[in-house]
């Protein structure tokens, strides 16, 4: 196989023969693929189509063509850090020791007929800053090897439905997409900046503003902000409900103004599903083509796509397997 760098797929042409002309450019171009200098244009019978789900121009360009897409749901919330010895402390009930593994958490709850839950849990981790287009601001945690910076970080989300905006149906297919961006781009809009919008639990829950601030892994910063009002109510209500619960029934000490709230984590899977035949995996529409993994909304993290990766090449394979005597 062969890998391309500094390169971006900006058309895909199903050709009378049956093959696929795919047009690569180079990712800062701002032009047509016929007016892109230097774009590349590849030709092949079957095309797997994994691009991740923040490939937003893929989806846009599904539209454009009329190439069949669904709305689907995804789940939208926030980062929550605690300090690392107040997590190790809960979940060894207090009798952790340095040659333990760093703890770590995750739990799920209901909350008004909608998931909560925790979401890409990083134990002795950092926050980083996560958005793939200028002016939007979103949030992904990662953990180094050794697990041993001084904070616990985890998304906690709340499931969303296409129902639940009906406000974004004029948008058809893409229309928790462009939900999404909005709220990313209200948490930009707030800082001017990547500086996260950021509140202490408690007073989260509590709809109060933070006197100040915990010190916080994420290196762009935090800066102080009523959360509980930029978030949709649909989120901020069963938030507020969920970090009470989790304090009081599962882990004892979780809710607590030492925890910091970051805005906002909405990358937790695709909000667009393009859509698949269940037997052949390829495009309902189109043959040949194999949407997969996260960004064709059939995975929701690293193994399952790794596994649909799996699945699906082993569908291509089939194609051209000799025929069964």
């Amino acid at each position: 196989g062969e890998y391309h760098f500094d390169s971006r797929v900006t058309d895909i042409i199903k050709r009378p023969d049956g093959a696929f002309d795919v047009l690569v450019g180079h990712p800062d171009s701002s032009c047509t693929p016929e007016q892109s200098e230097g774009s590349v244009t590849y030709t092949a019978s079957k095309v797997i189509l994994a691009t991740g789900h923040s490939a937003r121009d893929i989806y846009e360009m599904f539209d454009r063509k009329g190439w069949e897409l669904q709305a689907k749901g995804f789940a939208l919330g926030v980062r929550v850090e605690h300090p690392q010895s107040l997590i190790n402390k809960i979940q060894y009930h207090g009798k952790y020791q340095p040659y333990m593994p760093t703890a770590e958490y995750s739990f799920v709850t209901q909350v008004l007929d909608r998931g909560v839950f925790s979401f890409c849990m990083c134990p002795g981790g950092v926050l980083v800053p996560a958005a793939t287009a200028s002016g939007e601001l979103v949030l992904n945690g990662m953990s180094n090897s050794q697990r041993n910076s001084k904070w616990a970080n985890s998304g906690v989300v709340v499931q969303i439905e296409p129902e639940d905006f009906p406000e974004y149906s004029q948008f058809g297919a893409l229309a928790l997409l462009r939900f999404q961006q909005d709220i990313e781009k209200k948490m930009f809009d707030y800082t001017g900046s990547l500086k996260a919008p950021a509140q202490r639990m408690m007073d989260f829950c509590r709809r109060i503003p933070s006197a100040n601030l915990p010190k916080t892994s994420y290196h762009p910063g935090a800066e102080n902000a009523p959360l509980h009002e930029l978030l949709p109510e649909h989120v901020s209500l069963r938030l507020k409900y969920a970090f009470p619960e989790i304090g009081n029934k599962k882990m004892h000490g979780y809710y607590t103004n030492d925890a910091l709230l970051l805005g906002v984590e909405s990358r937790t899977s695709s909000p667009v599903r393009i859509p698949r035949d269940p037997e052949t995996l390829e495009h309902v529409q189109i043959a040949g083509l194999y949407p997969c993994g996260e960004g064709a909304g059939y995975a929701g993290g690293i193994t399952s796509a790794a596994l649909d990766g799996l699945r699906t090449a082993l569908a291509v394979m089939a194609r051209f397997a000799p025929p069964q005597k």
